[in-house]
C-alpha cells in the first residue's frame, strides 16, 4: 500500500486543464483506491512535451522521450518475436 496521499504530475510546456487534472486525479485514485488522493502539478522543462505522472512506485511516462523509448521497446520486442510467429503461421499454413 502506497503511504502518500499526493500524486506528481510533472509537465513542461503545457499545463493540464482543471478537467484534465480531475480525471487524471480520479483515475489514479480509483486505480490505487486512494479517495483522499491529491495531485500536485508542477512545471519541469525536464519532461520535453507531454507528461509524467508519479505515486509512490508508479509513474506514467508521456512525455516525448518516454513514448519514444515505448516505441523502440516495442520495436524490439516485435524483432524478437517475428521468427516464432512466422514459423507459427508457416506451420498453420502447411497443415490448414
Amino acid at each position: 500500500m502506497i503511504n502518500e496521499n499526493t500524486a506528481r504530475l510533472r509537465y513542461s510546456s503545457v499545463a493540464p486543464s482543471d478537467s484534465q487534472a480531475e480525471q487524471i486525479k480520479q483515475a489514479l485514485a480509483k486505480k490505487f483506491n486512494n479517495p483522499d488522493l491529491e495531485l500536485e502539478i508542477v512545471h519541469d522543462p525536464k519532461v520535453g512535451g507531454g507528461f509524467v505522472v508519479n505515486y509512490g512506485n508508479f509513474e506514467y511516462d508521456w512525455s516525448d522521450e518516454g513514448r519514444t523509448r515505448q516505441l523502440k521497446e516495442l520495436i524490439e520486442l516485435t524483432k524478437k518475436d517475428k521468427i516464432p510467429v512466422l514459423k507459427t503461421l508457416f506451420q498453420l499454413s502447411e497443415t490448414g
